[in-house]
C-alpha cells in the first residue's frame, strides 16, 4: 500500500501522522464531535460552527482521525513518564522511531530509543535501540531522522573524544528486519558540554547537526555541522558558524536543510531585543558553504525567540515564534518566506485561530512531502491542556485541534 508519512512532537507526546492513499477510518464521524465528516473538511463550512478540519492528505475524513490508534499506542508503551518517551519521534515507510531520553536501562539519562513496525494493519513494537558505548547521561534520542534504511540518532551528552561529552550521532541501518549500529558521528573539534546531535536535519546525502551550546564565538553561541555520505561512510565536510554570533544565541536550535540550502535559527540572538530571535541561511557558493542571509522580523522585539523551529517548504521557509504575542502573550506566531532576486520576503505571518495566550505557535515545525505541519505547544482550551497542528497544504484552513 503506497503511505507518505509525516512527524511532530507536542506537549511530549507522540503524535505520528500516517497519510495513506485510501480512507484508513470509514466512519462518518471519526472524531465524535456530532458533525459528519464530509461537513467537517467542507471549507464552505455548511455546518457554520466556524471550524474546518483539514483534510491535507486527501482521503475525505479529517486529519485528527489519522492520529488516535497510533497516538493512544505509542504514549502508552513507557512506563515511566521520567524517560520522557515520544520527546522526539521520526517516521519513514514502515518503521516509528520513538525517544526516550531519560531511560535508565544503562543508567540513569542514558536514553534509549522504541523502533515500531507497520505489519499493514497496526504499529507494532519492534526492537529498542541504545548506544553501543551507552553510559548514564548520554541522553540517547535527543533527536533522531530516518529516511529510506537509515536512522541517525542524537545523543547530545554522549562522549564525543578526547575525553568529552560533547554528544554524538549515532547512525543504524536496518539489514533483515534488524536496526544496527553502523556508525557514531562526533564533531572534529569536539568540547564538553557542546550539545552536540541536539538537532538533526537530513537531505539526500547531507546531515546537517546542531551543537547549540558551541563556544566558538561566546558561551553558548552554537554552530552547526554538515556530514556527507561518502560511499558508505558519513564524514564531516563543513563547520558552520554566523557571522556575527555571540554568546547565549543558541545557534542551531532550529535547523533545517533542503536542496543546497541551510537554515538556522538562534531563537536567543538579541538584534531585536533580549531573545528576540533571527535566522541565517547559507548556501554553497563554488563548493563552500556561505552565509548568504541574515532575516530578522520585522516588528520582532524582546522574548519573540523567532529561530526556534524552521522548515524549508516547497521552496519556501517557514520560522517559528512561539514566544510573539501580536495576537496575545505568547499565542506565537509562524512567519512564512519567499527567496526572490532580492533576498528572502515575508509573505505571510499565521497565528493561531483563535488566539490563546500561552500557546506558543510556532513550537515546532515538521515538513515533509510538500507538507508541514506546526505545533503549539502549550495551548489551554478549558482548563485542559491540548495542541494544534495547522497543516499549510490547506490554504485558508485554521487547523486541526488535538485534545
Amino acid at each position: 500500500m503506497n503511505r507518505k508519512t509525516v512527524t511532530t512532537q507536542i506537549l511530549g507526546i507522540v503524535i505520528i501522522t500516517i497519510f495513506f492513499t485510501a480512507p484508513t477510518l470509514p466512519a462518518q464521524d471519526c472524531n465524535r464531535n456530532g458533525v459528519p465528516d464530509a461537513m467537517d473538511i467542507d471549507p464552505s463550512d455548511p455546518d457554520a460552527n466556524g471550524d474546518v478540519s483539514s483534510d491535507c492528505n486527501g482521503n475525505f475524513s479529517p486529519d485528527e482521525c489519522d492520529l488516535p490508534h497510533i497516538l493512544t499506542m505509542l504514549s502508552t508503551e513507557s512506563e515511566n513518564l521520567s524517560e520522557n518517551f515520544g520527546g522526539n519521534v521520526a517516521i519513514d515507510g514502515e518503521y516509528a522511531f520513538a525517544g526516550a531520553t531519560g531511560d535508565e536501562e544503562n543508567g540513569p539519562d542514558s536514553g534509549r530509543v522504541h523502533v515500531f513496525h507497520y505489519d499493514g494493519v497496526n504499529w507494532m513494537p519492534m526492537q529498542n535501540l541504545s548506544a553501543s558505548d551507552a553510559a548514564s547521561g548520554f541522553y540517547f534520542g535527543t533527536a533522531i531522522s530516518v529516511a529510506d534504511d537509515t536512522a541517525f540518532i542524537g545523543a547530545s551528552s554522549a562522549t564525543s573524544g578526547n575525553g568529552s561529552f560533547g554528544g554524538a550521532v549515532y547512525v543504524f541501518k536496518v539489514n533483515g528486519g534488524v536496526w544496527q549500529e553502523t556508525a557514531k558521528l562526533t564533531a572534529s573539534d569536539a568540547q564538553n558540554g557542546d550539545s552536540f546531535g541536539i538537532c538533526l536535519s537530513l537531505s539526500d546525502d547531507v546531515l546537517a547537526i546542531a551543537a547549540t551550546r558551541d563556544d566558538d564565538l561566546g558561551n553558548d553561541s552554537g554552530s552547526a555541522y554538515l556530514f556527507q555520505r561518502i560511499e558508505d561512510a558519513w564524514v564531516q565536510v563543513a563547520k558552520i558558524k554566523p557571522n556575527d554570533g555571540a554568546a547565549g544565541d543558541g545557534f542551531g536550535q532550529g535547523i533545517s536543510i533542503s536542496d543546497g540550502v541551510l537554515a538556522v535559527g538562534a531563537p536567543y540572538d538579541d538584534d531585536l531585543g533580549n531573545g528576540s530571535g533571527s535566522v541565517y541561511v547559507f548556501e554553497q557558493v563554488l563548493g563552500v558553504w556561505q552565509q548568504t542571509a541574515k532575516i530578522i522580523p520585522f516588528n520582532g522585539k524582546s522574548f519573540d525567540n523567532f529561530g526556534a523551529s524552521i522548515g524549508l517548504h516547497s521552496g519556501g521557509l517557514l520560522v517559528g515564534s512561539p514566544g510573539d504575542d501580536d495576537a496575545s502573550a505568547e499565542a506565537g506566531a509562524v512567519f512564512i518566506y519567499q527567496e526572490n532576486t532580492t533576498g528572502w520576503q515575508q509573505v505571510e505571518k499565521l497565528a493561531a485561530q483563535p488566539s490563546r495566550p500561552g500557546s506558543r505557535l510556532g513550537n515546532s515545525i515538521t515538513c515533509s512531502a510538500g507538507l508541514s505541519l506546526i505545533g503549539a505547544s502549550s495551548e489551554n482550551v478549558q482548563g485542559q491542556a491540548s495542541a494544534r497542528l495547522t497543516c499549510l497544504a490547506c490554504p485558508g484552513k485554521h487547523g486541526t485541534k488535538l485534545r
